[in-house]
């Protein structure tokens, strides 16, 4: 799963993934960039914003990836490091390459 993954690291997360042959959940706030996501391979897109009313959470429920996802890549940090850190499996890993949504 990559988070804020329209923007440039979230975009050569997903090409990274794809190139080896995994299947990427893209999250990002609008279908414009979601859109952007999907043409560059993500097979399953997620609105924060808008899918399951806002909830993140549910979102992923919704999509039957939560909580089975092995690996998040996660640049922008704040409110939805928790849901994506609480999503991976057993063993699953969260790479955190920043957090451009600031915050404590």
């Amino acid at each position: 799963m990559v988070l804020g993954a329209s923007g440039g690291v979230g975009m050569a997360g997903i090409d990274l993934a794809v190139a080896a042959g995994c299947e990427v959940i893209a999250c990002a706030s609008s279908a414009e960039k979601l859109q952007a996501c999907k043409q560059a391979g993500a097979s399953v897109l997620i609105n924060y914003v808008s899918d399951a009313d806002g909830d993140f959470k549910q979102a992923l429920r919704n999509a039957g990836v939560y909580p089975q996802i092995d690996v998040v890549l996660d640049p922008v940090g704040g409110e939805w490091s928790e849901v994506g850190l609480r999503s991976l499996r057993w063993g699953g890993r969260l790479v955190v390459v920043g957090f451009a949504a600031g915050g404590t």
